[in-house]
């Protein structure tokens, strides 16, 4: 298993994807984003069909930052059960992984 991780999370709009992209990376918690501004999202929440527009922000980390990075999103996220996800990474070139580890120890 990698010690890297990506962790999806979705967000009410871009705005928000961004801040907690920012918020993230001043804390060291990871090394990038990646955010896409809308995407088309149908789900069930109480009860009842959805269909929304929100944002995604894909965050590029290690293992161990994995739950202190979910304390702090659900502490500025605006859901009250906010989606995050985190994806196992199996393969990741040389360069990346030093970028990613670079990046969360300066």
């Amino acid at each position: 298993m990698s010690k890297f991780i990506l962790v999806y999370v979705t967000c009410a709009d871009f705005a928000e994807a961004k801040n907690i992209a920012k918020y993230l990376l001043e804390k060291k918690l990871i090394a990038c984003a990646n955010v896409f501004k809308e995407v088309s999202s149908f789900y069930e929440w109480q009860g009842q069909m959805q269909e929304s527009s929100e944002a995604v922000v894909i965050l590029k980390t290690e293992q161990d930052n994995f739950q202190e990075l979910q304390l702090q999103i659900q502490k500025i996220h605006s859901y009250e059960c906010p989606c995050i996800v985190q994806l196992e990474v199996s393969n990741l070139n040389t360069a990346f992984a030093d970028f990613i580890e670079n990046a969360l120890r300066t």
